[in-house]
């Protein structure tokens, strides 16, 4: 499995661009939002602006947390929509954003499977900001 990440630039400008990225059809055979967490909306631009939304309550300048999870092609196309959620949810735990929002967008491209993930860094109750550092905490 590889993974990467990073904390994101706070513009709306810049929240937009990430949405168009993860939702471009172009290059990619299949573009599917598997999961829209802890926001009140069905449209990923739409849940991405509320995240960005809810960081402007801080001084961060990197309100959100983008990730690409893939796996092996052969593996990929085996694993299910609970798989990849069960991916997310344990690089969540890891990076200490339980209870963040989130969006999953899973993409088929060249027949390789994987899926991004985009957490908010503030949490919706306590408007903490989450570590943004490279280190992932140890299971």
């Amino acid at each position: 499995m590889i993974i990467k990440g990073s904390a994101r630039r706070q513009s709306a400008a810049d929240v937009k661009r990430l949405a168009a990225h993860i939702l471009d059809a172009r290059g990619n055979e299949q573009v599917t939002v598997i999961e829209l967490k802890g926001v009140a909306t069905t449209s990923l631009p739409e849940a991405l602006g509320d995240m960005h939304a809810l960081s402007l309550s801080t001084r961060t300048r990197r309100g959100l947390y983008h990730a690409s999870i893939s796996v092996d092609p052969a593996e990929s196309r085996r694993m299910a929509h609970g798989q990849w959620t069960l991916a997310a949810d344990e690089l969540e735990r890891r990076l200490g954003l339980v209870g963040h929002q989130r969006a999953l967008v899973r993409h088929i491209k060249k027949g390789r499977v994987h899926l991004h993930v985009v957490w908010s860094r503030v949490h919706p109750d306590t408007l903490k900001v989450a570590h943004d550092g490279p280190h992932l905490r140890q299971a």
